[in-house]
């Protein structure tokens, strides 16, 4: 009980340093510098931005009409069942 505040925690340090990640390592690399050259851009953002814009397409467009979920592959006995 007196650790249940480490998760949100632990979840908010996740976010801000994966943000801080994705800053450009240097001034040419934000768009709105006057030294700007795209050698210097952080194309994470991009990449992840992109691959995350092509799942949501195929998810609307292919998957969301054929996955209905985990399939069950083993019966559980109820309790009353259960040797013991």
């Amino acid at each position: 009980n007196k650790y249940k505040w480490m998760a949100p925690v632990a979840i908010v340090e996740i976010v801000v340093t994966s943000i801080i990640a994705m800053f450009p390592t240097s001034l040419g690399g934000m768009p709105w510098d006057p030294s700007f050259q795209w050698k210097f851009v952080n194309y994470t953002p991009l990449l992840v931005g992109g691959v995350l814009v092509l799942l949501f397409i195929y998810w609307h467009v292919s998957v969301k009409h054929w996955f209905t979920g985990p399939i069950k592959q083993v019966d559980a006995a109820p309790a009353a069942e259960l040797p013991g």
